[in-house]
């Protein structure tokens, strides 16, 4: 979807607006008010409305203790993607000494408010209550986050050979309320997604229940401590379904689970004691991946210009496969080191250097690939998390570096660049 420029209203509120060939959205932002309003191509625009503006205030809570300096933030519901109009709107505040936050002004549309919880840093709480706010023009609502309901706790325990090597940092686990909770949710946001085959798809799937999306659900995110305990604050007694994925360790961008954990429950099901109830134990069976010393499965790319390629076309190579995509900045970064190992190695016959993107969108990375003249050897193997691909080559996370020898075999499978240039010199003398 294209972006349409921003209009000046004239001094009686009149705008004009080019002609549109898809679905479009005009939203009016002033001080009196707002407004927002969606269109099929060609459809007349009319006049539009403004409203009043609306409140949202509240505290967070970990463990029953407000918890202060944390970062929040309100999302209207949107559906982006497929022929929806792109309207990407969110807004960011963080509590005060006592976790108060408050938005003086936001629009009056259903909405969702959170605190932040992310993978990659460290935040004072250990989960994250979406909360869908179905909001009214002039309405001031005022909600709690993590303070209102049960205290869930239980643990995970990992089965598999690679279990040692899992941090339990890595990963935003979902709990998502399926019985009550849910706001109506705006027919322009209402487009279910596909789920294509893939064992993340198919899990996805599985979460999000007969209506394809989670967007205006109660959902908790779950971020486990190192030991693999929880503790998920403010859950209201209800049906639930949680997943949780476990990635390895990165040093980029997760991308497939090595493993998967799936509860539905009813808390009225489980004893609860002092507001706090015990899930147990919830055991993951983690994926095998390809290790050193293994045979790396045949699989097929298309080059920049569409020919069809497949490992095996490489037999008789030391090989350095570069998993990347376009999507994940430490991916993009790596590429000029990537560049000099070819400059160093790729004119001996006995080493092939060759990057592979897992872009869905095949053609957004031969763009980039012509736009940044990477003159190496480029492979595009498309979306291999709806294929289970990902699964079969053992790719967790990218950037992904895996050296293989003149037969197939894993030499090195890591995702760190010194320890693949590190390789390549002892088998370059």
């Amino acid at each position: 979807m294209g972006h349409v420029p921003m209009m000046i209203p004239d001094e009686n509120g009149r705008f004009v607006h080019p002609t549109q060939i898809s679905n479009f959205a005009i939203v009016a932002v002033s001080d009196e008010g707002y407004a927002e309003r969606y269109y099929s191509p060609g459809e007349p625009t009319g006049d539009l409305t403004l409203q009043p503006w609306a409140r949202v205030e509240g505290v967070l809570f970990q463990d029953g203790k407000p918890v202060p300096d944390a970062s929040i933030t309100l999302f209207p519901i949107r559906q982006l993607g497929g022929e929806n109009p792109h309207v990407q709107d969110q807004f960011f505040t963080r509590t005060d000494a006592l976790g108060r936050f408050i938005y003086s002004r936001v629009p009056p549309v259903p909405s969702t408010v959170s605190s932040t919880l992310t993978s990659w840093e460290d935040y004072p709480i250990t989960s994250s209550l979406l909360l869908p706010l179905n909001l009214n023009p002039g309405e001031s609502r005022s909600v709690k986050l993590g303070g209102d309901g049960l205290q869930i706790r239980g643990r995970v325990h990992l089965n598999g050979d690679a279990a040692d090597k899992i941090q339990f940092r890595y990963g935003i686990h979902r709990l998502v309320r399926v019985d009550r909770g849910e706001i109506a949710v705006p027919i322009h946001a209402r487009k279910i997604l596909e789920y294509e085959a893939g064992s993340q798809r198919e899990f996805e799937q599985k979460l999000a229940g007969a209506g394809g999306s989670i967007l205006g659900m109660e959902l908790h995110s779950v971020k486990l401590n190192p030991d693999g305990s929880m503790l998920i604050n403010g859950v209201r007694p209800g049906k639930y379904r949680f997943l949780l994925q476990v990635y390895e360790p990165p040093t980029g961008c997760l991308v497939d689970p090595v493993g998967y954990g799936y509860l539905e429950f009813d808390t009225k099901d489980y004893a609860v004691s002092n507001n706090s109830m015990d899930l147990g134990t919830i055991e993951i069976d983690l994926k095998p991946a390809p290790k050193v010393g293994q045979q790396l499965a045949n699989f097929r790319w298309q080059d920049v210009a569409g020919k069809p390629h497949t490992l095996d076309e490489h037999r008789g190579k030391f090989v350095l496969l570069d998993f990347w995509a376009t999507w994940c900045g430490p991916s993009i970064k790596s590429l000029p080191e990537i560049e000099r190992i070819h400059g160093s190695f790729g004119n001996n016959d006995r080493v092939q250097v060759v990057s592979l993107s897992i872009d869905s969108d095949q053609e957004a990375a031969r763009t980039l690939v012509r736009e940044k003249r990477l003159a190496w050897s480029q492979g595009f193997i498309g979306d291999i998390v709806s294929t289970n691909t990902g699964q079969e080559l053992g790719i967790s996370s990218v950037p992904l570096y895996v050296l293989l020898d003149p037969e197939g075999v894993i030499l090195l499978r890591t995702s760190n660049l010194d320890e693949v240039i590190t390789k390549m010199r002892e088998l370059a003398n």
